[in-house]
Protein backbone atom coordinates (compact mmCIF):
# COMPACT_ATOMS: atom_id res chain seq x y z
CA UNK A 1 0.00 0.00 0.00
CA UNK A 2 1.47 3.04 -1.29
CA UNK A 3 1.36 6.55 0.76
CA UNK A 4 1.02 10.10 0.09
CA UNK A 5 1.90 12.41 2.67
CA UNK A 6 1.46 16.01 2.64
CA UNK A 7 4.00 17.80 4.69
CA UNK A 8 1.86 21.19 4.87
CA UNK A 9 4.46 23.27 6.29
CA UNK A 10 3.92 26.61 4.68
CA UNK A 11 0.12 25.89 3.47
CA UNK A 12 -1.33 24.04 0.66
CA UNK A 13 -3.44 25.37 -2.45
CA UNK A 14 -4.76 22.81 -5.24
CA UNK A 15 -1.69 23.38 -7.35
CA UNK A 16 0.82 23.13 -4.86
CA UNK A 17 -0.57 19.78 -4.54
CA UNK A 18 -0.13 18.59 -8.15
CA UNK A 19 3.30 20.60 -8.63
CA UNK A 20 4.43 18.47 -5.48
CA UNK A 21 3.02 15.20 -7.13
CA UNK A 22 4.57 15.77 -10.52
CA UNK A 23 7.89 16.76 -8.77
CA UNK A 24 7.55 13.18 -6.84
CA UNK A 25 7.64 11.37 -10.36
CA UNK A 26 3.90 11.76 -11.95
CA UNK A 27 4.36 12.26 -15.47
CA UNK A 28 3.33 16.07 -16.71
CA UNK A 29 3.29 14.41 -20.30
CA UNK A 30 0.25 12.15 -19.08
CA UNK A 31 -1.58 14.53 -17.10
CA UNK A 32 -2.08 16.13 -20.09
CA UNK A 33 -2.89 13.69 -21.92
CA UNK A 34 -5.47 12.27 -19.06
CA UNK A 35 -7.03 16.34 -18.69
CA UNK A 36 -7.27 16.76 -22.49
CA UNK A 37 -11.05 14.97 -22.55
CA UNK A 38 -12.12 17.36 -20.01
CA UNK A 39 -12.24 19.69 -23.23
CA UNK A 40 -11.92 23.00 -21.10
CA UNK A 41 -11.62 25.09 -24.09
CA UNK A 42 -8.80 28.11 -23.54
CA UNK A 43 -7.25 26.35 -20.70
CA UNK A 44 -3.83 26.16 -20.60
CA UNK A 45 -1.12 24.83 -18.73
CA UNK A 46 2.83 26.16 -17.76
CA UNK A 47 4.68 23.63 -16.04
CA UNK A 48 8.57 25.07 -15.03
CA UNK A 49 11.07 24.58 -11.98
CA UNK A 50 12.24 27.07 -9.83
CA UNK A 51 13.93 27.43 -6.53
CA UNK A 52 12.91 28.38 -2.79
CA UNK A 53 15.34 28.92 -0.65
CA UNK A 54 17.56 26.39 -2.10
CA UNK A 55 14.94 23.76 -2.74
CA UNK A 56 13.88 22.80 -6.16
CA UNK A 57 9.82 22.90 -6.69
CA UNK A 58 7.32 22.76 -9.06
CA UNK A 59 5.35 25.43 -10.15
CA UNK A 60 1.62 24.37 -12.13
CA UNK A 61 -0.29 27.44 -13.71
CA UNK A 62 -3.66 27.16 -15.35
CA UNK A 63 -4.30 30.31 -17.44
CA UNK A 64 -8.25 30.53 -18.63
CA UNK A 65 -8.14 32.12 -22.32
CA UNK A 66 -4.96 34.18 -21.06
CA UNK A 67 -6.21 35.05 -18.07
CA UNK A 68 -4.22 34.14 -14.73
CA UNK A 69 -5.47 32.81 -12.21
CA UNK A 70 -6.96 34.90 -9.45
CA UNK A 71 -7.90 37.87 -11.45
CA UNK A 72 -11.26 37.65 -10.73
CA UNK A 73 -14.11 36.58 -8.63
CA UNK A 74 -15.15 32.92 -8.60
CA UNK A 75 -18.36 32.03 -6.83
CA UNK A 76 -21.60 34.10 -6.74
CA UNK A 77 -24.78 32.60 -5.18
CA UNK A 78 -28.32 32.61 -6.59
CA UNK A 79 -29.23 35.53 -8.95
CA UNK A 80 -27.49 37.98 -6.85
CA UNK A 81 -24.26 37.55 -7.42
CA UNK A 82 -22.79 37.84 -4.31
CA UNK A 83 -19.56 36.50 -4.99
CA UNK A 84 -17.75 34.34 -2.62
CA UNK A 85 -14.55 32.45 -1.74
CA UNK A 86 -14.54 29.73 -4.26
CA UNK A 87 -11.09 30.53 -6.01
CA UNK A 88 -7.90 29.34 -4.26
CA UNK A 89 -6.41 32.36 -2.40
CA UNK A 90 -3.33 33.20 -2.90
CA UNK A 91 -0.35 32.17 -0.46
CA UNK A 92 0.06 35.73 -0.16
CA UNK A 93 1.80 36.15 3.19
CA UNK A 94 0.66 40.00 4.21
CA UNK A 95 -2.41 42.33 2.82
CA UNK A 96 -2.53 42.09 -0.74
CA UNK A 97 -3.00 45.95 -2.40
CA UNK A 98 -6.71 46.90 -3.29
CA UNK A 99 -8.41 45.76 -6.45
CA UNK A 100 -9.06 48.10 -9.11
CA UNK A 101 -11.63 48.34 -11.51
CA UNK A 102 -11.18 45.86 -14.78
CA UNK A 103 -13.24 46.26 -18.07
CA UNK A 104 -12.40 42.73 -18.35
CA UNK A 105 -14.73 42.04 -15.17
CA UNK A 106 -18.19 43.07 -15.90
CA UNK A 107 -18.33 42.12 -11.64
CA UNK A 108 -16.29 45.35 -11.43
CA UNK A 109 -13.48 43.88 -9.14
CA UNK A 110 -10.26 42.39 -9.57
CA UNK A 111 -8.95 40.03 -7.47
CA UNK A 112 -5.12 40.42 -6.63
CA UNK A 113 -3.92 37.33 -5.06
CA UNK A 114 -1.47 34.84 -5.98
CA UNK A 115 -3.33 31.88 -6.26
CA UNK A 116 -7.61 32.53 -6.93
CA UNK A 117 -9.56 30.53 -4.63
CA UNK A 118 -10.24 27.30 -6.61
CA UNK A 119 -7.35 28.02 -8.99
CA UNK A 120 -3.99 26.13 -9.66
CA UNK A 121 -0.63 27.09 -9.00
CA UNK A 122 3.11 26.93 -10.59
CA UNK A 123 5.31 23.85 -9.66
CA UNK A 124 8.45 22.26 -10.98
CA UNK A 125 8.43 18.95 -12.23
CA UNK A 126 12.67 17.80 -12.49
CA UNK A 127 10.52 14.43 -13.90
CA UNK A 128 9.15 15.78 -16.72
CA UNK A 129 9.95 18.30 -19.53
CA UNK A 130 9.21 22.02 -18.45
CA UNK A 131 7.22 24.44 -20.35
CA UNK A 132 8.71 27.97 -20.06
CA UNK A 133 5.80 30.56 -18.40
CA UNK A 134 5.42 31.97 -21.76
CA UNK A 135 4.71 29.61 -23.74
CA UNK A 136 2.01 27.17 -21.86
CA UNK A 137 0.73 24.19 -23.27
CA UNK A 138 -3.26 23.46 -24.06
CA UNK A 139 -5.17 20.94 -21.93
CA UNK A 140 -8.12 20.68 -24.60
CA UNK A 141 -10.95 21.83 -26.73
CA UNK A 142 -14.00 22.40 -26.31
CA UNK A 143 -16.73 22.64 -23.40
CA UNK A 144 -18.22 26.40 -24.39
CA UNK A 145 -21.31 26.96 -26.23
CA UNK A 146 -21.55 28.84 -29.60
CA UNK A 147 -21.81 32.78 -28.56
CA UNK A 148 -20.83 32.42 -24.56
CA UNK A 149 -20.20 34.66 -22.90
CA UNK A 150 -16.37 35.20 -21.94
CA UNK A 151 -18.06 35.95 -18.08
CA UNK A 152 -20.17 32.75 -17.71
CA UNK A 153 -20.78 30.76 -14.90
CA UNK A 154 -20.89 27.00 -14.12
CA UNK A 155 -23.36 25.20 -11.50
CA UNK A 156 -22.38 22.25 -9.69
CA UNK A 157 -24.20 20.33 -12.22
CA UNK A 158 -21.95 21.78 -15.33
CA UNK A 159 -18.48 20.95 -13.06
CA UNK A 160 -19.63 17.37 -12.33
CA UNK A 161 -20.84 16.84 -16.33
CA UNK A 162 -17.23 18.11 -16.58
CA UNK A 163 -15.82 16.01 -13.83
CA UNK A 164 -17.43 12.75 -15.27
CA UNK A 165 -15.16 12.41 -18.30
CA UNK A 166 -12.61 11.64 -16.05
CA UNK A 167 -12.13 7.55 -15.56
CA UNK A 168 -13.44 5.72 -13.13
CA UNK A 169 -12.14 5.87 -9.44
CA UNK A 170 -10.37 9.53 -10.09
CA UNK A 171 -14.19 10.55 -11.45
CA UNK A 172 -15.43 10.05 -8.12
CA UNK A 173 -12.98 11.71 -5.94
CA UNK A 174 -12.98 14.55 -7.74
CA UNK A 175 -16.50 14.75 -7.90
CA UNK A 176 -16.87 13.95 -4.41
CA UNK A 177 -14.08 17.07 -3.41
CA UNK A 178 -16.00 19.56 -5.61
CA UNK A 179 -19.36 18.56 -3.92
CA UNK A 180 -17.65 19.36 -0.55
CA UNK A 181 -16.47 22.41 -1.80
CA UNK A 182 -19.83 23.72 -3.23
CA UNK A 183 -21.16 22.75 0.22
CA UNK A 184 -18.96 25.01 2.26
CA UNK A 185 -19.54 27.66 -0.09
CA UNK A 186 -23.37 28.00 0.31
CA UNK A 187 -23.43 27.14 3.78
CA UNK A 188 -21.30 30.08 3.90
CA UNK A 189 -24.05 32.19 2.01
CA UNK A 190 -27.03 30.77 3.52
CA UNK A 191 -27.42 28.66 0.34
CA UNK A 192 -27.75 25.50 -1.33
CA UNK A 193 -24.92 23.53 -3.32
CA UNK A 194 -27.07 23.64 -6.33
CA UNK A 195 -27.34 26.86 -6.08
CA UNK A 196 -23.94 28.19 -6.17
CA UNK A 197 -22.48 29.37 -9.40
CA UNK A 198 -18.76 28.96 -10.14
CA UNK A 199 -17.45 32.32 -11.95
CA UNK A 200 -15.84 30.61 -15.50
CA UNK A 201 -12.02 31.29 -14.75
CA UNK A 202 -12.40 30.00 -11.46
CA UNK A 203 -14.85 26.99 -12.36
CA UNK A 204 -12.27 25.89 -14.76
CA UNK A 205 -8.95 26.12 -13.01
CA UNK A 206 -10.14 24.81 -9.98
CA UNK A 207 -11.63 21.85 -12.35
CA UNK A 208 -7.92 21.21 -13.04
CA UNK A 209 -6.35 21.34 -9.90
CA UNK A 210 -9.01 18.54 -8.52
CA UNK A 211 -8.77 16.30 -11.56
CA UNK A 212 -5.12 17.02 -11.57
CA UNK A 213 -4.21 16.12 -8.10
CA UNK A 214 -6.49 12.48 -8.60
CA UNK A 215 -4.92 11.16 -11.94
CA UNK A 216 -1.50 12.11 -10.41
CA UNK A 217 -2.58 10.13 -7.34
CA UNK A 218 -3.45 7.37 -9.84
CA UNK A 219 -0.06 7.94 -11.78
CA UNK A 220 1.26 7.30 -8.58
CA UNK A 221 -0.25 4.39 -7.38
CA UNK A 222 -1.15 5.81 -4.23
CA UNK A 223 -3.84 3.86 -2.65
CA UNK A 224 -4.19 6.14 1.08
CA UNK A 225 -3.55 9.77 1.51
CA UNK A 226 -2.11 11.92 5.16
CA UNK A 227 -1.71 14.92 6.12
CA UNK A 228 0.39 16.89 8.64
CA UNK A 229 -1.62 19.43 10.34
CA UNK A 230 -2.42 22.76 8.49
CA UNK A 231 -1.10 26.08 9.39
CA UNK A 232 -4.15 28.43 8.35
CA UNK A 233 -2.48 32.05 8.84
CA UNK A 234 -3.56 35.12 10.20
CA UNK A 235 -4.44 38.78 9.28
CA UNK A 236 -6.97 39.58 6.56
CA UNK A 237 -7.77 39.13 3.24
CA UNK A 238 -9.07 41.29 0.86
CA UNK A 239 -12.23 39.34 -1.50
CA UNK A 240 -14.89 40.40 -3.77
CA UNK A 241 -16.91 41.12 -0.76
CA UNK A 242 -13.97 43.44 1.06
CA UNK A 243 -11.55 42.48 3.82
CA UNK A 244 -12.59 38.76 5.09
CA UNK A 245 -10.23 37.42 8.04
CA UNK A 246 -8.57 34.73 7.67
CA UNK A 247 -9.48 31.78 7.65
CA UNK A 248 -11.74 32.77 5.17
CA UNK A 249 -15.54 31.21 5.83
CA UNK A 250 -15.31 28.67 3.60
CA UNK A 251 -11.98 27.49 5.08
CA UNK A 252 -12.78 27.18 8.56
CA UNK A 253 -15.87 25.09 7.28
CA UNK A 254 -13.13 22.84 5.48
CA UNK A 255 -11.06 22.38 8.35
CA UNK A 256 -13.59 21.39 10.85
CA UNK A 257 -12.21 18.57 13.52
CA UNK A 258 -9.08 18.91 11.24
CA UNK A 259 -5.64 20.06 13.17
CA UNK A 260 -4.66 23.29 13.04
CA UNK A 261 -1.89 25.68 13.74
CA UNK A 262 0.02 29.10 13.34
CA UNK A 263 3.65 28.58 11.59
CA UNK A 264 4.36 32.30 12.17
CA UNK A 265 3.27 33.38 8.93
CA UNK A 266 0.81 36.30 8.10
CA UNK A 267 -1.42 36.09 5.36
CA UNK A 268 -4.00 33.16 3.66
CA UNK A 269 -1.96 29.99 3.78
CA UNK A 270 -4.83 27.64 3.15
CA UNK A 271 -7.02 27.50 0.07
CA UNK A 272 -10.58 26.72 -0.18
CA UNK A 273 -9.55 24.21 -3.01
CA UNK A 274 -6.29 22.76 -0.91
CA UNK A 275 -8.60 22.35 1.78
CA UNK A 276 -11.83 20.27 -0.10
CA UNK A 277 -9.33 18.15 -1.56
CA UNK A 278 -7.47 17.19 1.87
CA UNK A 279 -10.50 17.28 3.91
CA UNK A 280 -12.03 14.58 1.20
CA UNK A 281 -8.92 12.34 0.41
CA UNK A 282 -6.62 12.32 3.36
CA UNK A 283 -7.57 9.49 6.17
CA UNK A 284 -5.49 10.88 8.91
CA UNK A 285 -3.91 14.30 9.89
CA UNK A 286 -1.00 14.32 11.79
CA UNK A 287 2.76 13.30 12.47
CA UNK A 288 4.23 11.26 9.62
CA UNK A 289 3.51 7.60 9.86
CA UNK A 290 5.23 4.90 10.72
CA UNK A 291 5.89 3.23 7.18
CA UNK A 292 9.16 2.72 4.98
CA UNK A 293 9.85 5.77 2.73
CA UNK A 294 10.28 5.14 -0.80
CA UNK A 295 12.46 8.17 -1.17
CA UNK A 296 10.08 9.80 -3.93
CA UNK A 297 9.55 13.39 -2.46
CA UNK A 298 8.53 16.12 -4.40
CA UNK A 299 7.88 20.21 -3.50
CA UNK A 300 5.24 22.47 -5.17
CA UNK A 301 5.74 26.17 -5.23
CA UNK A 302 3.44 28.70 -4.54
CA UNK A 303 3.39 32.25 -6.04
CA UNK A 304 5.40 34.17 -3.18
CA UNK A 305 8.12 34.00 -1.13
CA UNK A 306 7.22 33.16 2.49
CA UNK A 307 8.43 35.34 4.89
CA UNK A 308 9.78 32.78 7.74
CA UNK A 309 9.51 29.90 5.47
CA UNK A 310 9.73 28.69 2.04
CA UNK A 311 5.93 29.22 0.62
CA UNK A 312 6.08 25.05 -0.79
CA UNK A 313 4.40 22.01 -0.15
CA UNK A 314 6.16 18.68 0.19
CA UNK A 315 4.29 15.62 -0.43
CA UNK A 316 6.52 12.22 0.33
CA UNK A 317 5.50 8.52 -0.73
CA UNK A 318 6.28 5.46 1.32
CA UNK A 319 5.26 1.74 1.55
CA UNK A 320 2.87 1.13 4.83
CA UNK A 321 4.21 -1.60 7.24
CA UNK A 322 1.78 -4.22 6.57
CA UNK A 323 3.00 -7.38 7.40
CA UNK A 324 1.00 -10.24 7.57
CA UNK A 325 -0.69 -10.00 11.87
CA UNK A 326 0.72 -5.96 12.54
CA UNK A 327 -1.50 -3.06 11.84
CA UNK A 328 -1.36 -0.07 13.41
CA UNK A 329 -3.93 1.72 16.03
CA UNK A 330 -4.80 4.34 18.02
CA UNK A 331 -4.85 4.12 21.51
CA UNK A 332 -7.00 6.90 23.22
CA UNK A 333 -6.51 7.37 27.31
CA UNK A 334 -8.50 9.05 29.85
CA UNK A 335 -8.31 9.09 33.62
CA UNK A 336 -11.60 9.18 35.90
CA UNK A 337 -12.17 9.81 39.77
CA UNK A 338 -15.60 12.30 39.87
CA UNK A 339 -17.97 9.74 37.74
CA UNK A 340 -20.45 7.00 38.78
CA UNK A 341 -19.30 3.67 37.70
CA UNK A 342 -23.01 3.39 37.01
CA UNK A 343 -22.28 5.47 33.68
CA UNK A 344 -19.42 3.56 32.60
CA UNK A 345 -20.95 0.27 30.60
CA UNK A 346 -22.96 2.41 28.68
CA UNK A 347 -20.07 4.23 27.44
CA UNK A 348 -18.34 1.29 26.50
CA UNK A 349 -20.97 0.77 24.29
CA UNK A 350 -21.00 3.96 22.94
CA UNK A 351 -17.62 3.36 22.02
CA UNK A 352 -18.19 0.32 20.32
CA UNK A 353 -20.99 1.76 17.89
CA UNK A 354 -18.83 4.97 17.17
CA UNK A 355 -16.14 2.45 16.00
CA UNK A 356 -13.87 1.49 18.37
CA UNK A 357 -11.90 -1.82 18.35
CA UNK A 358 -11.57 -2.59 22.04
CA UNK A 359 -12.08 -0.98 25.58
CA UNK A 360 -11.10 -1.25 28.87
CA UNK A 361 -10.77 0.26 31.97
CA UNK A 362 -8.36 -0.36 34.76
CA UNK A 363 -9.14 0.75 38.68
CA UNK A 364 -6.53 2.96 39.58
CA UNK A 365 -5.92 5.38 42.89
CA UNK A 366 -5.59 9.17 41.71
CA UNK A 367 -4.68 12.54 42.75
CA UNK A 368 -5.67 12.98 46.73
CA UNK A 369 -6.12 9.06 47.28
CA UNK A 370 -8.88 9.25 45.34
CA UNK A 371 -10.32 5.77 43.56
CA UNK A 372 -10.80 6.09 40.16
CA UNK A 373 -10.41 3.99 36.02
CA UNK A 374 -8.20 4.61 33.24
CA UNK A 375 -10.30 4.01 30.53
CA UNK A 376 -8.38 3.26 27.56
CA UNK A 377 -9.79 2.88 23.81
CA UNK A 378 -8.63 1.52 20.77
CA UNK A 379 -9.72 2.46 17.35
CA UNK A 380 -8.54 3.04 14.07
CA UNK A 381 -6.22 5.60 13.61
CA UNK A 382 -9.04 7.38 11.18
CA UNK A 383 -11.97 7.47 14.15
CA UNK A 384 -9.65 8.89 16.99
CA UNK A 385 -10.65 12.39 16.31
CA UNK A 386 -14.59 11.17 16.42
CA UNK A 387 -14.00 8.57 19.51
CA UNK A 388 -12.07 11.64 21.67
CA UNK A 389 -15.28 13.73 21.73
CA UNK A 390 -17.48 11.17 22.37
CA UNK A 391 -15.37 10.48 25.43
CA UNK A 392 -15.22 14.30 26.40
CA UNK A 393 -19.12 14.29 25.68
CA UNK A 394 -20.22 11.19 27.91
CA UNK A 395 -17.62 11.25 30.66
CA UNK A 396 -16.06 14.23 33.26
CA UNK A 397 -12.54 14.35 32.24
CA UNK A 398 -11.48 17.56 30.92
CA UNK A 399 -8.03 16.12 28.93
CA UNK A 400 -7.45 12.44 27.65
CA UNK A 401 -3.89 11.03 25.67
CA UNK A 402 -3.37 9.61 22.46
CA UNK A 403 -0.75 7.87 20.65
CA UNK A 404 -0.19 5.54 17.59
CA UNK A 405 0.22 1.74 18.56
CA UNK A 406 1.50 -1.24 16.57
CA UNK A 407 -0.21 -4.54 17.32
CA UNK A 408 -0.16 -8.28 16.45
CA UNK A 409 -3.51 -9.83 16.03
CA UNK A 410 -4.29 -13.38 14.40
CA UNK A 411 -5.67 -14.36 11.11
CA UNK A 412 -9.52 -14.40 12.53
CA UNK A 413 -12.20 -16.65 10.80
CA UNK A 414 -16.11 -16.74 11.76
CA UNK A 415 -17.84 -20.77 10.97
CA UNK A 416 -20.72 -21.91 12.38
CA UNK A 417 -21.00 -25.19 14.19
CA UNK A 418 -23.98 -27.26 15.21
CA UNK A 419 -26.05 -27.19 18.86
CA UNK A 420 -28.83 -29.70 19.29
CA UNK A 421 -30.24 -25.81 19.81
CA UNK A 422 -29.50 -24.47 16.54
CA UNK A 423 -26.01 -23.35 15.02
CA UNK A 424 -23.28 -21.03 16.90
CA UNK A 425 -20.55 -19.05 15.27
CA UNK A 426 -17.51 -20.05 16.36
CA UNK A 427 -13.96 -17.25 16.47
CA UNK A 428 -11.06 -19.64 14.96
CA UNK A 429 -7.44 -17.53 15.66
CA UNK A 430 -4.58 -18.62 13.32
CA UNK A 431 -0.83 -17.90 13.27
CA UNK A 432 1.05 -18.37 9.90
CA UNK A 433 -1.99 -20.59 9.44
CA UNK A 434 -1.69 -22.49 12.11
CA UNK A 435 -4.85 -22.84 14.59
CA UNK A 436 -4.00 -21.52 17.76
CA UNK A 437 -7.27 -20.57 19.26
CA UNK A 438 -11.23 -21.37 18.78
CA UNK A 439 -14.11 -19.47 21.05
CA UNK A 440 -17.88 -19.61 20.44
CA UNK A 441 -19.04 -16.25 19.70
CA UNK A 442 -20.35 -14.99 23.28
CA UNK A 443 -23.15 -12.75 21.46
CA UNK A 444 -24.68 -16.41 19.52
CA UNK A 445 -24.30 -18.14 23.00
CA UNK A 446 -26.17 -15.80 24.32
CA UNK A 447 -29.21 -15.73 22.20
CA UNK A 448 -29.40 -19.38 21.95
CA UNK A 449 -29.12 -19.82 25.59
CA UNK A 450 -32.03 -17.01 26.26
CA UNK A 451 -34.10 -18.96 23.29
CA UNK A 452 -33.71 -22.34 24.95
CA UNK A 453 -34.03 -21.73 28.81
CA UNK A 454 -30.67 -23.18 29.19
CA UNK A 455 -27.59 -21.63 31.22
CA UNK A 456 -25.17 -19.71 29.03
CA UNK A 457 -21.89 -21.46 30.31
CA UNK A 458 -24.03 -25.03 28.88
CA UNK A 459 -24.53 -23.62 25.35
CA UNK A 460 -20.44 -22.27 25.42
CA UNK A 461 -19.48 -25.57 26.61
CA UNK A 462 -21.47 -27.50 23.56
CA UNK A 463 -20.54 -25.38 20.92
CA UNK A 464 -17.10 -25.68 21.92
CA UNK A 465 -17.19 -29.34 22.06
CA UNK A 466 -18.90 -29.16 18.88
CA UNK A 467 -16.27 -27.14 17.51
CA UNK A 468 -14.11 -29.93 18.48
CA UNK A 469 -15.94 -33.02 17.68
CA UNK A 470 -15.57 -31.53 13.73
CA UNK A 471 -11.56 -31.42 13.61
CA UNK A 472 -11.44 -27.39 14.88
Amino acid sequence: MTIAYFDCFSGVSGDMIVGALLAAGASEARLREELAPLGLAGVELAVRPLTRQGLVATKFDVRVRGQAEGAAPLADVGDGHAHGHHHDHAHHHGLPTPPDPSPAHAHGQRHTRDHSHNSAHPHDHPHAQAASPGSPLPVGEGGRRPGEASHAHRTLADVEAVLARLPAGPREQAIAIYRRLADAEARVHGSTRDAVHFHEVGADDAIVDVAATVLCLRQLGVTEVQCSALPLGSGMVRCAHGLMPVPVPAVALLVAGVPTHDNGERGELVTPTGAAILATLATRFGPLPTWRPTGAVGFGAGSREGERVPNLLRVLLGEALTAPGQDEVAELEASLDDMSPQLLAPLGEALLAAGALDWTLTPTLMKKGRPGFVLQVLCPPERLDALAALVFRETTTLGLRHRLVHRRVLARELVPVATPWGPVRVKLGRLDGALVNVAPELEDCRRVAAEAGLPLKEVWQEALASARRGGL
